[in-house]
């Protein structure tokens, strides 16, 4: 079958956009095996150019996921995101890789060394890379501490005078204000050490973030992103104080996280599930995060309902006025929320959260005399539900 002359143009730019994706997946395992084989002579120059040519190459694969996002049908971009996600990870790698680097080269006594082996040549001042900073937050400890033992604790370079002006000048907030006796790095790194690496308290706070992520009720890109860099975040901050993950906290995690999401992207996933046996972590994981950009994607394409207050006389009376009437706003069926299946089964204080969040509660003392006839007013306490007054029934449970 020949390809129309419509088409001819678009698997052009197609052929481009694979030729420019190898390509650039070809500078980046270049780059790697630089950094594994060569980074270790020092050159401090050539550190420079291959770190200028991975921010380069940030900036060309960013431009290169937009022509794709132009030419790519919408099921597609789940599968070119992730592996745009994956080269933006190894960038990344190989970012912070090169800047750790330079950081150790760019001190006074290595330029020093190197002055002393190539005297005719000129040297320049590099940018600073940026410390991590830590304001007294116990849940951050352990990632800053992991990190700046990185570059300075374990920086044989520094001296003791060095690397106290360099902890001093990352501690933000009231943990500022710390005082020791001796003021040396070794004494402020004690005290620092002895107030916040409470290892009990921080463990109970990483699974307590977990446990206590907010229940999602209704679909929500953003909800589920929120969801994820939670529990990524305490992992991380676990991994650091050598609790790993096995199979059983796997399972355990995987039935917490699905009593906090949403009904519908629960049915989706136990759909996706083909086999009795046990599900595994990650694929569940890489579910939600496709789950979200599929959501993004559908919102961003859906006009949103807009709510809109109005206040009439003293009593500011609030109604609701909704350009989608007959749209279900907890499951986006053609009914009203009042004769949805899955808010009557809720509990009372579930509906009573829904209806909180959706904004359907009010206080109309004047319903009558509403000159709007496209607002809809809710029941006060202790009315009787009826199909003129549809928003939120009494939040008891329904009879059968």
């Amino acid at each position: 079958m020949s390809v129309s002359s419509d088409d001819e143009p678009l698997a052009q730019l197609k052929r481009k956009c694979n030729l420019r994706l190898t390509n650039f997946q070809t500078k980046i395992n270049k780059l790697q095996l630089y950094l594994n084989d060569q980074a270790s002579n020092n050159d401090i120059f050539m550190i420079q150019s291959k770190l200028d040519s991975v921010l380069e190459l940030c900036a060309k694969i960013e431009c290169l996921k937009l022509d794709y996002y132009d030419i790519t049908e919408d099921e597609q971009i789940a599968d070119n995101d992730a592996e745009f996600e994956k080269m933006e990870d190894d960038l990344e790698y190989l970012k912070v890789s090169f800047q750790k680097i330079l950081f150790l080269l760019n001190t006074a006594d290595n330029v020093q060394m190197h002055k002393s082996r190539i005297p005719n040549e000129v040297f320049v001042k590099l940018p600073d890379v940026s410390l991590p900073e830590f304001n007294g937050n116990i849940d951050n400890w352990s990632n800053f501490k992991a990190q700046f033992d990185s570059l300075i604790t374990n920086n044989s370079t520094l001296n003791e005078t060095q690397k106290l002006f360099y902890l001093r000048s990352v501690l933000k907030g009231d943990v500022k204000l710390v005082e020791t006796q001796e003021d040396t790095f070794n004494s402020l790194m004690k005290v620092l050490i002895d107030r916040f690496e409470n290892k009990r308290l921080i463990v109970s706070n990483h699974i307590l973030n977990i446990l206590n992520i907010e229940k999602i009720y209704l679909e929500s890109a953003k909800d589920l992103r929120n969801l994820l860099d939670t529990i990524n975040k305490s992992l991380r901050g676990l991994k650091l104080l050598e609790l790993e993950a096995n199979e059983l906290v796997h399972q355990i995690l995987i039935n917490v996280v699905i009593q906090k999401i949403d009904k519908e992207t629960r049915k989706q996933y136990e759909m996706s599930l083909t086999t009795n046996e046990l599900p595994n972590w990650d694929k569940f994981i890489e579910f939600l995060r496709k789950r979200s950009q599929v959501l993004e994607n559908i919102n961003g394409t859906r006009q949103q309902t807009r709510v809109k207050i109005t206040s009439y006389g003293k009593n500011r009376n609030f109604m609701l006025k909704s350009t989608s009437k007959n749209i279900c706003v907890l499951c986006k069926g053609g009914h009203a929320i009042y004769n949805c299946s899955a808010f009557l089964e809720m509990t009372p204080l579930q509906r009573f959260d829904i209806s909180k969040h959706n904004r359907l509660l009010c206080r109309n003392q004047n319903i009558g005399s509403a000159p709007n006839a496209d607002m809809t007013p809710t029941l006060q306490t202790g009315e009787t539900p009826s199909p003129s007054h549809p928003v939120t029934p009494e939040l008891s449970t329904p009879s059968v």
